[in-house]
């Protein structure tokens, strides 16, 4: 599921878009490992593939959502848009997130979910971060760039503290 970013309106020239943009790259690379795998019929290996597909997916939901997410939803008219985004994610933690690599049963619900994603990476790709680079200003951008450290800052740290 690589994708071919467009890039007609210079997107990756922001750098929180080229972050997630390489995000989507990356995850799109795993998520095409855990389809072979499901179809290989190898269960331990789709399991590999899959948590690292988690390991990316979770960080990179959660940056979007304290990012451009969050800016667009200080504007006004974007609350139906990031609803129909917000339910994309809810899907993928289900679908994907939810799913424990270890357990049995889970490839058609994995292979859904990842056909769910691969339509979200796209909506994404090809609207979202192109209007976002329109509607958030230079504070806005600010604001996305402190947020995606914050989630970083708060990864990183020892846990307890």
């Amino acid at each position: 599921m690589l994708l071919a970013m467009c890039d007609y309106c210079d997107c990756r020239d922001v750098a929180p878009i080229r972050e997630l943009s390489e995000e989507h790259d990356a995850i799109g690379v795993i998520a095409a490992r855990v389809r072979r795998a499901i179809g290989d019929g190898d269960h331990a290996a789709a399991g590999a593939e899959l948590r690292q597909l988690q390991a990316a997916l979770a960080p990179h939901l959660q940056r979007e959502e304290a990012g451009i997410f969050a800016q667009l939803a200080a504007r006004d008219g974007f609350a139906w848009y990031l609803s129909t985004l917000m339910a994309d994610h809810a899907s993928a933690r289900a679908d994907l997130l939810g799913v424990d690599p270890d357990g049995a049963g889970w490839d058609g619900r994995v292979l859904a979910g990842l056909d769910a994603l691969a339509e979200h990476i796209s909506l994404e790709e090809y609207d979202l971060f192109p209007a976002s680079r329109m509607m958030i200003d230079d504070h806005g951008w600010a604001e996305v760039i402190a947020a995606h450290e914050r989630l970083r800052h708060a990864a990183a740290a020892p846990a307890g503290r």
